[in-house]
């Protein structure tokens, strides 16, 4: 009998320091991050649905853009400011929209020539882009956000189109 009582022992205490040395380990592996087998889904981005404006909407959307370019090829910054929606004149006030278009923006005030494209909106916003010339050459492409707020047509962003190469290659070198 003595011999079944040291085997249940046994056997009492090799489950016990198992469970004393698996658990932690358990428990780690449980709360610990785990590497994902696949890649988590992109946060879902809100589209918007646009369509090419009716030809009073495109005329609004052309006069206003029109204005604010000319109002500051003309440094009529104020005139300019004027033009920008609700949003950006209450971020920005109108020394920092001068120094922004100074600095960020020159081709806006060196231009001879302005083409817009198409216009195509939601209701709200309008989608639609400029292209600058100079002595016959584009100094600059913008896209614009216009933003409708209280039935008139304002500018609600101004996006770049990456810098327009107008200077010549470098030549090659003579052979001495």
């Amino acid at each position: 009998m003595k011999t079944h009582w040291i085997f249940k022992e046994t056997t009492g205490v090799l489950i016990l320091l198992g469970a004393i040395i698996y658990l932690p380990v358990a428990i780690s592996d449980y709360t610990s991050p785990k590497v994902m087998p696949f890649r988590p889904k992109p946060p879902r981005q809100k589209t918007v649905s646009v369509f090419p404006s009716n030809p009073e909407t495109r005329k609004a959307v052309i006069d206003v853009l029109a204005k604010q370019l000319n109002a500051i090829r003309a440094e009529a910054f104020n005139e300019a400011y004027q033009h920008a929606s609700i949003g950006i004149r209450e971020q920005i006030p109108l020394s920092e929209f001068e120094r922004m278009v100074r600095k960020q923006f020159e081709p806006m005030l060196q231009y001879e020539r302005l083409e817009i494209s198409e216009v195509y909106d939601d209701g709200e916003q309008a989608l639609v882009r400029a292209r600058l010339s100079s002595d016959g050459v584009p100094i600059a492409i913008y896209s614009y956000v216009m933003a409708l707020e209280e039935n008139q047509w304002h500018v609600g962003g101004v996006l770049p189109e990456g810098a327009i190469q107008t200077i010549a290659p470098p030549s090659k070198p003579k052979n001495p």
